[in-house]
């Protein structure tokens, strides 16, 4: 919950393809996660992740993507 109270989103996952060569590489994949505002549909947020196909179903890579990292702000 924000400072604002609850945000609502909309949420989409796009695969990503590229060559994969080897066996390993077939295991992970890439995916486009996009992330639209209920309340100002024009405001939208992007993610790019790599990660194991059997695990990136929507409902997991949303709820990642709504994590705050501890060391995020170390980052900046």
């Amino acid at each position: 919950m924000g400072t604002k109270g609850e945000r609502e989103y909309d949420w989409a996952v796009v695969p990503l393809w590229r060559l994969q060569l080897s066996e390993e590489e077939r295991r992970y994949g890439h995916y486009l996660l996009v992330r639209r505002s209920r309340d100002s549909r024009q405001e939208r947020a992007y993610y790019v992740v790599y990660a194991l196909r059997e695990q990136a179903d929507l409902n997991t890579l949303v709820q990642v993507a709504g994590c705050r990292w501890e060391d995020h702000p170390l980052t900046r």
